[in-house]
């Protein structure tokens, strides 16, 4: 787990993986938000871990924005977000949200927990992204093939296929230069960020940490 030694900032963003780190610090520097440190939980079963050793390290007490992203995955976003609430309620003195994508604020301190792709449906960072292209040509090829590449495999195979990762991965075989993750497609900007799908979570952190 990739726990700094030390707070660096007052702005805080604790994400599910490499992938949502890349892509919000891109993200952010779009928006021209600085100073946000963003800290990879490396899973999201870990963020319930990960937080105890955040809020014990040297520099904690100056954060005042505290913010979260995660997948909904096969979840419902609801569910998802009563999960990392419990974990500020139980871990950390920070205001409480009181629903996915909306932030409170209270007494100097501001928490917001952002649950992908949309605070509402299930999925994660791959759905929001491939949203912005959709009906591209090449977000069309990309999920021509799968949809190919889908019907090629056994039973066992499709029940643990995962569509929208592997459209993402066949998308991005068609950038030049190649990106070999979602992260690294934001950072090579091949998602569209003035994609109105973009709107909520470019509106979550601007109000976190704008």
């Amino acid at each position: 787990m990739n726990t700094p030694e030390a707070i660096r900032t007052d702005k805080l963003l604790l994400v599910e993986g490499q992938d949502e780190k890349n892509f919000c610090g891109k993200l952010l520097s779009a928006l021209k938000i600085k100073n946000v440190q963003i800290i990879n939980a490396e899973g999201q079963s870990r963020f319930r871990g990960l937080v105890p050793a955040v809020t014990a390290a040297t520099g904690f007490d100056r954060v005042r924005c505290l913010g979260f992203v995660r997948d909904a995955e096969k979840s419902t976003a609801l569910s998802s977000f009563q999960g990392i609430l419990s974990i500020i309620r139980d871990r950390t003195g920070f205001p409480l949200p009181c629903l996915p994508g909306r932030v409170k604020s209270e007494n100097g301190y501001k928490t917001g927990i952002f649950i992908m792709p949309d605070n509402s449906s299930p999925g994660m960072l791959e759905n929001l992204c491939l949203s912005s292209v959709r009906g591209s040509p090449l977000a069309d090829a990309a999920a021509g093939y799968i949809r190919i590449a889908e019907q090629l495999l056994d039973t066992g195979r499709k029940e643990k296929f995962n569509e929208r990762k592997a459209e993402v991965q066949a998308y991005l075989a068609g950038c030049v230069p190649i990106a070999g993750s979602c992260g690294i497609g934001a950072e090579k900007g091949y998602w569209d960020f003035s994609s109105p799908v973009f709107t909520a979570i470019k509106n979550f952190l601007a109000s976190l940490y704008g």
